[in-house]
């Protein structure tokens, strides 16, 4: 494929007393459209858009469109129409422009050097048509500003790449910095001080009717324009009409040529992903794909990414720790009682909750009564040391008659009032692993706690023992507090956990991290995190909030060019060990 020509109207060429076609070649030169409201540049991207269905195939034309204007929208479903967007979501905007970096990539490599309409077209990848409709609006956007450069650099290297550009705009202002890269310049309905700025040559006026104006020469036939002229020129023209798809004639067209097939599509998120539209996206039930899944019971499909729309999952088998991250009502909550929902499906895990004052984790005790949950302060019997004991030498006669005589019990059961921090020390000695004497002195006042409360089937320290298969839930704010009774459990208590939770079976779910001050507790925290939700907008997040978290790496200005904004129900997922982050739309519940 060496061309692909376009007949968009007729020139009038007074020199040589001619009205050729005029065409244009898309692999030869980007083409930029120019014209008031009303005036027809739009009906020159239908029109370019219907010859490209009529001259293309399948495999080897893609067309990627960005409607500004809001008079595309009838396209996108046409058979060779890739991806359609329009303003509405600026994630979309930066998806167009991350999947034709990764096609110019690729097909660099692909033509190894040659350019792509000098390739042999059995070794041509598919060719790209990129549309903007109304290009002021993209360049005025202060949100799309990070893209100019991006955009520049298609319009620079594309053509040689098999991607080319159409744009229309309205006005010249700041459009004039992208002039070299548009070879074709096509202008109507304007006055005649616009069309002097635009080809840097005066015009003869022809008044102000609908497609008709003035354009360049790019694309000449010598055999039939015959004489010597200035291609670079501005020319009159008049445009021809773009047939109306909806009609019959073309719509059987197309039917007769695609016979119903279309290019890969990029698919559009509804407002809210619910699991009835994750069905309708991806073609399959939910319980579907977790059934496809090995180990399902340990997975959690958190919703589908904004390019591939592919099912993001978290599993937690390989990573035991999952941190949340999140922008106050931005569906933490929502997303918690999800995922634990999930893992609770098995029947075989308890469930212990750890809230704070706030409360949030209310409605999932309520769901899982039976599920141990520490809010509050409260009272409890706690085994100790008997101060009251006497400290004397087994072998002493003393002793032998203190044992006969008055008998003074080793162990005593006081009942305490403990702190939700201590609560959750006092429930990881009892049920998961000896915490240790220093540690457990935090809740008990007592230098050693007995091992009578604890069963024989919970480890000291690391021995490996039965599982006891366990989701906790850690949404208070006291775990990230540096008081020592709650820094120990950080720098001390959870690495310990960590150590065992394999072999005990122990999920971790942190669904509301927070700063924490201490250095030390900050590094063990993140030694241990391998997964990470995000629910606020990435690049503001590691900025402002994620300098100390898992997230610090990453580099602040790709993250502000590659992510827009988050909408409600966006977020993203961390995966550490593979470095790999993806930006997503999570299942939300049924309305």
């Amino acid at each position: 494929m060496e061309k692909i020509i376009c007949r968009i109207g007729k020139y009038d060429i007074p020199v040589i007393q001619q009205q050729p076609d005029f065409n244009v070649d898309l692999l030869k030169s980007n083409i930029i459209l120019f014209g008031s409201s009303q005036s027809g540049k739009t009906n020159l991207i239908k029109l370019i858009i219907n010859i490209l269905h009529k001259k293309m195939k399948i495999r080897n034309e893609q067309i990627f469109i960005l409607d500004f204007g809001g008079a595309l929208s009838e396209y996108k479903n046409m058979p060779l129409v890739s991806a359609y967007f329009d303003n509405s979501n600026e994630e979309y905007v930066k998806r167009v422009f991350k999947i034709l970096e990764t096609r110019m990539k690729d097909n660099t490599k692909k033509l190894g050097g040659t350019g792509f309409s000098k390739t042999e077209e059995s070794r041509q990848p598919e060719h790209i048509t990129f549309f903007i409709d109304n290009f002021n609006a993209f360049l005025d956007e202060p949100r799309y500003s990070g893209y100019q450069e991006k955009f520049a650099r298609i319009c620079r290297d594309g053509i040689s790449k098999g991607i080319s550009i159409v744009v229309s705009a309205s006005e010249t202002k700041g459009v004039m910095n992208y002039m070299n890269y548009f070879p074709q310049k096509i202008a109507v309905n304007l006055t005649d001080e616009k069309y002097s700025e635009i080809f840097g040559r005066k015009v003869s006026s022809i008044g102000n009717i609908a497609g008709r104006g003035f354009a360049n020469i790019t694309l000449k036939d010598e055999k039939k324009m015959k004489g010597i002229f200035d291609i670079n020129c501005p020319y009159e023209i008049h445009c021809s009409f773009a047939e109306d798809i909806n009609s019959p004639e073309f719509k059987k067209h197309l039917e007769n040529k695609f016979h119903g097939k279309t290019v890969l599509k990029y698919k559009v998120f509804p407002s809210g992903l619910t699991e009835k539209e994750y069905n309708n996206l991806t073609g399959k039930s939910i319980e579907d794909d977790y059934n496809s899944l090995k180990n399902s019971e340990y997975k959690y499909i958190a919703g589908l990414d904004y390019i591939d729309f592919q099912k993001v999952t978290v599993d937690f088998k390989e990573s035991r720790f999952l941190a949340v991250y999140a922008k106050k009502d931005f569906g933490r909550k929502e997303l918690i009682e999800r995922i634990t929902e999930r893992l609770m499906k098995s029947g075989k895990r308890k469930l212990v909750l750890f809230d704070d004052g706030r409360h949030q984790l209310e409605d999932l005790h309520k769901k899982y009564p039976d599920a141990e949950y520490i809010s509050k302060f409260d009272e409890t019997d706690v085994r100790i040391k008997n101060k009251d004991k006497p400290r004397i030498s087994a072998e002493s006669p003393i002793m032998s008659r203190v044992k006969q005589s008055n008998p003074v019990s080793e162990w005593i059961i006081q009942r305490k009032k403990l702190s939700p921090m201590q609560l959750f020390y006092k429930y990881v000695h009892e049920n998961c692993l000896d915490i240790g004497n220093n540690t457990s002195k935090i809740y008990a006042d007592s230098d050693y706690v007995s091992p009578q409360e604890r069963s024989d089937k919970i480890p000291t320290g690391c021995i490996n023992t039965g599982k006891d298969p366990t989701v906790f839930v850690i949404q208070s704010k006291l775990a990230y507090s540096t008081v020592p009774e709650n820094k120990k459990f950080m720098e001390n208590v959870l690495p310990m956990l960590a150590d065992i939770a394999e072999e005990r079976d122990y999920i971790f779910i942190f669904s509301d991290v927070r700063k924490m001050a201490d250095n030390t507790m900050n590094d063990r925290f993140n030694s241990l995190v391998h997964s990470v939700i995000v629910l606020d907008n990435i690049a503001e997040f590691v900025s402002e909030s994620g300098q100390k978290t898992v997230l610090s790496d990453l580099d602040l200005n790709t993250l502000k060019a590659d992510y827009a904004k988050c909408e409600f129900g966006d977020g993203y997922y961390y995966d550490v060990e593979a470095d790999d982050l993806k930006k997503l739309k999570f299942i939300q519940e049924e309305e």
